[in-house]
């Protein structure tokens, strides 16, 4: 099977590069037990990240034990991206398309200063980026926080963009078999994270410096994922799939859709009416001014 002998590869080399008196970043490249070769992008930096947020590189390596088939699972997005689970459910590996990969090379210095800036910020916290090359064959993939590691079972998930074309729940579900709700939902569900003014003003300031951030770097396409408890009536949030550029192929769609959509309510839309867009709705609809119930903040809590 591909995958599992793809991340087999992976576990094993990198796992074998952490022999005594030798760095993490001192051979990027390295054979693959399964075949090919494993290339560690920007090493140093990850290394940054990862100390930042508390992760000992021993205690990363040692999440990555893939011998349970159940923590592979195909995407609930659109991308059709492979995502796995560590067993302990700490992180998530997921492929990426090559266009992605470039991105984050690119994004990478920038992206690490801005989480230097915001502690609480509400991006996807990226530990690693790899490439695997078999035959000729390159797959690219990141290793990332799992925003709802440490928290009990959530009960609802939702993915929202603030558009309404195509933001119905369709068959995807997630890692646990939950349906992946989208924004038409969350308005017929009347949902809303509630939170004090002090809380709600401290996460709407992080909102708008993120947004701004991903405006900067022509990205689109993001989305808020959040997830419910019913009981405590506490909800985690997090953007996530910040690496999709806005380019040529995207504006030549938009203006096939918007021969057919009201332009107003497609995701395919331009870095700075995106950005508004969905910063309006996660401030109206998604975090409203009333003073109840608690959140947590991204930081992959």
């Amino acid at each position: 099977m591909r995958t599992t002998i793809f991340f087999d590869g992976v576990y094993r080399c990198v796992r074998t590069s952490l022999a005594p008196g030798v760095s993490h970043t001192s051979s990027p490249t390295i054979h693959a037990v399964a075949g090919g070769t494993v290339e560690g992008h920007s090493q140093d930096l990850f290394n940054t990240i990862r100390k930042r947020q508390g992760i000992r590189t021993s205690d990363y390596l040692s999440a990555f034990d893939l011998n349970s088939a159940a923590i592979a699972i195909k995407s609930p997005g659109r991308s059709g991206s492979d995502l796995f689970y560590t067993e302990d459910g700490k992180y998530i590996i997921k492929t990426i398309p090559s266009s992605e990969h470039k991105v984050l090379i690119d994004l990478l210095p920038s992206y690490v200063k801005h989480l230097e800036r915001h502690k609480n910020s509400l991006l996807p916290v990226f530990l690693g980026h790899y490439t695997h090359e078999n035959n000729g064959k390159r797959t690219h993939f990141v290793v990332m926080k799992n925003l709802f590691s440490g928290h009990s079972q959530v009960d609802r998930v939702y993915d929202l963009k603030g558009s309404t074309y195509n933001r119905a729940v369709d068959e995807n579900t997630d890692n646990v078999g939950r349906f992946v709700y989208k924004d038409i939902e969350w308005m017929k569900h009347k949902e809303a994270i509630h939170m004090n003014d002090e809380e709600r003003t401290k996460v709407v300031i992080q909102m708008m410096n993120d947004v701004a951030f991903l405006k900067r770097n022509n990205i689109f396409d993001y989305s808020m994922l959040v997830g419910k408890y019913d009981k405590s009536r506490k909800s985690v949030m997090g953007i996530i799939d910040i690496l999709r550029p806005y380019n040529k192929p995207q504006a030549l769609k938009r203006t096939a859709l918007g021969l057919l959509h009201d332009p107003t309510t497609l995701s395919c839309m331009r870095p700075d009416d995106y950005a508004a867009r969905f910063f309006n709705f996660m401030e109206s609809t998604v975090v409203p001014t009333v003073s109840t119930g608690r959140v947590s903040r991204h930081h992959q809590h």
